[in-house]
């Protein structure tokens, strides 16, 4: 299975493998080093080494990817998936030619090259957004949100799991008061709002790229952003199963959604 690429990710970058990962998941880095870098291992589509697993493979829970790089795009496949035609890496010496693997030119000299905020996408979805969670929700769903905050000056955007009587769960991020609220909407009217925020502080910025996980856990439901667990909301509604809507809307650019 592809989850879609993540684009132009900030650095250090976390993402969690919430089954773990299995024989033929595989993982493309798309990125530059940034100089003065000292150390990297550069692959560039050439077979580079093997390392044997010293741990079963359904404990690796989390990709990690720090250091003095600029990330363009990460992108987790299943078996089978093979790699996507990527242009202008250049061919290692020393390295064989893989099968499978056609040799590409390399790439121009890239003065000042910074990355587009708000690269061209296949998948790009207009907001206002909405589409049906068929056969509602249930613990261990899990809802992916890729997308990008509004560059010229955003002032909120919100996503809403919704089902027949209201919002079991509104997440809020608000630019203009620096925090994120989270609530419910029962019985024609606003719960108690919850704005407590982590430790890091605010994880959404202006033009920046995001990932929000929303992970439906049986008491609550638990919400990473970037790779980092952010919040948990504990679950007002009765049945998870009724909960049968997304609707994401705001200052936002939407990538890609996984329902």
């Amino acid at each position: 299975m592809s989850y879609g690429p993540i684009l132009n990710p900030p650095v250090p970058f976390s993402h969690h493998f919430h089954s773990g990962v299995n024989d033929g998941t595989l993982v493309i880095i798309n990125g530059f080093i940034q100089p003065p870098a000292d150390r990297f291992v550069s692959v560039n589509r050439q077979h580079f080494l093997e390392y044997h697993h010293r741990i079963p493979l359904h404990r690796v829970n989390t990709l990690t990817v720090k250091g003095a790089m600029t990330l363009q795009s990460v992108e987790i496949q299943g078996q089978g998936q093979g790699f996507p035609v990527q242009p202008g890496f250049p061919v290692q010496p020393g390295f064989p030619v893989q099968p499978g693997f056609p040799v590409q030119p390399a790439f121009p000299p890239q003065p000042g090259y910074a990355p587009q905020q708000f690269p061209p996408s296949a998948e790009c979805n207009a907001v206002p957004y909405e589409t049906n969670i068929y056969g509602g929700l249930f613990p261990n769903k899990v809802i992916v949100i890729r997308g990008a905050v509004g560059a010229h000056k955003p002032k909120r955007f919100h996503v809403n799991l919704k089902f027949g009587g209201g919002i079991a769960f509104h997440f809020n991020p608000r630019f203009d008061e620096h925090t994120i609220v989270r609530n419910s909407y029962l019985k024609n009217s606003w719960g108690k709002e919850e704005r407590q925020m982590p430790s890091s502080g605010m994880c959404f910025a202006s033009g920046q790229n995001f990932v929000i996980e929303i992970v439906c856990e049986h008491q609550h439901f638990k919400v990473n952003v970037n790779g980092n667990h952010i919040c948990n909301f504990n679950h007002r509604v009765p049945s998870l199963q009724q909960i049968d809507t997304l609707q994401i809307d705001g200052d936002v650019v939407l990538q890609h959604v996984q329902v």
